[in-house]
């Protein structure tokens, strides 16, 4: 039986969770990061986050080419900022596929569970940074992930601190 994982997993989870869509970015021609939106099925307990997409999209295109991407989110109202970057691999596990899968899956991909270009892309995350209720971690990296999720360091903003900021909206 697998443990359950860690409360400080959980909640980190549930930050992302709730946020529903992320931004991916991928390496498109010359080198530069290209972004869209996409929406996250699941990180799973071993930190891995889980999208679907089509085979013949642009991204696949360019994961095939350089696989390095990134993933941000955020959540103004639940003051929550994620940086992950990683390596993303394609798969057509059907177990995968169809654990993962729900009806929303059928906005983009129209044929649902039988389209036969649905794919799945899985982020295996290298460094997670982020921001959450006014607590910041930076820079971790995949060997310290979840011992840093577990218990992530004190970090003080000095600049948010010293800082007497009027903002208009």
């Amino acid at each position: 039986m697998n443990p359950e994982p860690n409360e400080e997993i959980k909640e980190f989870k549930d930050i992302i969770e709730n946020i529903h869509t992320a931004i991916l970015f991928t390496r498109a021609k010359k080198n530069e990061w290209k972004g869209r939106p996409m929406a996250t099925m699941k990180v799973d307990d071993k930190g891995s986050f889980w999208f679907f997409t089509d085979e013949f999209s642009n991204k696949v295109e360019e994961i095939w080419k350089n696989n390095e991407v990134e993933i941000n989110y955020s959540n103004l109202t639940g003051n929550a900022y994620i940086r992950v970057t990683g390596k993303a691999y394609l798969s057509r596990d059907i177990n995968k596929i169809n654990e993962l899968y729900s009806p929303f899956v059928q906005t983009w991909l129209p044929g649902g569970l039988n389209d036969p270009n649905l794919l799945l892309l899985r982020i295996e995350p290298q460094e997670i940074e982020y921001y959450y209720n006014g607590k910041s971690t930076h820079n971790i990296p995949q060997s310290k992930m979840l011992s840093h999720l577990i218990n992530p360091p004190k970090y003080i903003d000095h600049i948010r601190e010293n800082a007497n900021l009027n903002v208009a909206y």
